[in-house]
């Protein structure tokens, strides 16, 4: 499933059970869960970020989508498709208009993992730049200009990666690896300073989890 919000006000959306595939959206308030909206294309292994009054669902499957789909708490509207298809990519944004789409497998089988990430803004997406590792199955989060992505594999390759990234605006930076290689599917939440990773397939599928705290530089200040 693709998901968005917090605690006390998440959603999820889509997913993948053996048949058919999920158009269904469900809220959540913190002690119970509610049918939301259903999405114009049922879909399984999209990228999601915002929360659950301005969610945004990018690509997924079958096959690979560019499609992408933004939700305000009542009913998703279709939005401009993106420039690259993608299948379990990543997504990251605290809404839904300022969200970006990392990653994922670029096209059908022979699925082969991209490292293209985009950036909407509500009406237009924006190629910007790469990932330093081309992965899928990778998880994200944070927000457009300040996010964080691992995990994953690298597909045609070695396989699962315990890859981390971090993006400040301006480009993505290799930080500290994950202590267990997977792929994550979406399972994180957090800040690119404190970030959680959860579940997901080492093979077999994985109760882990994981935090991931920056690393801060002590100074020792002179004042006398």
């Amino acid at each position: 499933m693709g998901g968005a919000g917090t605690l006390t006000a998440g959603l999820v959306f889509g997913g993948h059970p053996p048949s058919p595939l999920v158009n269904l959206a469900e809220e959540y308030d913190g002690s119970s869960w509610t049918d939301g909206g259903t999405l114009n294309t049922g879909r399984h292994g999209s990228g999601s970020s915002g929360i659950q009054t301005s969610a945004l669902c990018m690509g997924g499957g079958p096959g690979v989508k560019a499609d992408a789909e933004s939700y305000d708490g009542s009913s998703w509207t279709a939005e401009t498709d993106m420039n690259q298809t993608r299948i379990y990519g990543a997504g990251a944004g605290a809404t839904a208009d300022a969200s970006l789409a990392i990653g994922g497998t670029g096209s059908a089988p022979p699925t082969t993992s991209t490292a293209n990430v985009e950036s909407w803004n509500g009406s237009s997406w924006t190629e910007g730049p790469n990932l330093n590792s081309a992965r899928n199955g990778l998880a994200g989060t944070g927000t457009q200009t300040a996010a964080i992505t691992f995990g994953g594999s690298i597909t045609p390759g070695p396989g699962r990666t315990v890859n981390t990234e971090v993006w400040d605006g301006t480009s993505w930076t290799e930080t500290s690896n994950m202590a267990t290689a997977r792929n994550l599917n979406d399972g994180a939440a957090g800040t690119t300073v404190a970030a959680v990773a959860f579940a997901g397939s080492t093979p077999p599928v994985s109760a882990l989890t994981e935090e991931f705290n920056e690393a801060v530089t002590v100074r020792t200040v002179d004042t006398t």
